[in-house]
């Protein structure tokens, strides 16, 4: 999705994304803020995010509480969803990120929520993501930005949550 559709707010040579961060080792916070930095060092834009908020584990519960949140992310227009989907995971493992049993401990955990309006069901990538709405720890801080952003909210996110 590109211009009218995002409302001004959002400049043609971006395309909308949002990311869900998770981390829940080390220095929580100070590894969601360097991730943020590290995908705007790599030529994406973060124009909103929500506050971080502690979360408890889902599916293995025996590991320290989360400290989570979302972000806008303003995605250079060339950049498909799955390259930006390896761009999070390449992320991720400059990060510490290991993926030694499905739910375990991370470092840092970044999910590739919606990417426009786009949908797909590969072996690869699933958007929108597909447990989304499962997830507090994703939908309650996307209610949280979607309401700061109010009328600047790309046309291509409204509706996916009751606000």
């Amino acid at each position: 999705m590109h211009g009218s559709a995002l409302s001004g707010f959002f400049p043609d040579a971006r395309r909308p994304a949002v990311v869900a961060l998770g981390s829940n080792l080390g220095d929580r916070a100070g590894t969601l803020e360097a991730a943020l930095a590290e995908l705007e060092a790599r030529g994406n834009e973060i124009f909103a995010r929500s506050s971080f908020c502690e979360t408890k584990p889902v599916g293995y519960l025996d590991q320290p509480d989360f400290l989570n949140g979302v972000a806008l992310v303003g995605v250079p227009a060339e950049t498909s969803a799955e390259d930006f989907l390896r761009a999070l995971l390449d992320v991720e493992k400059k990060f510490g990120r290991e993926r030694s049993f499905p739910n375990a401990p991370r470092t840092l955990d970044l999910d590739l929520i919606f990417f426009g309006a786009e949908t797909r069901a590969t072996p690869f990538l699933t958007l929108p993501h597909p447990r989304w709405r499962e997830r507090a720890f994703v939908t309650e801080p996307l209610e949280e930005m979607f309401r700061v952003l109010g009328p600047r909210l790309p046309a291509c996110f409204r509706g996916k949550l009751p606000l």
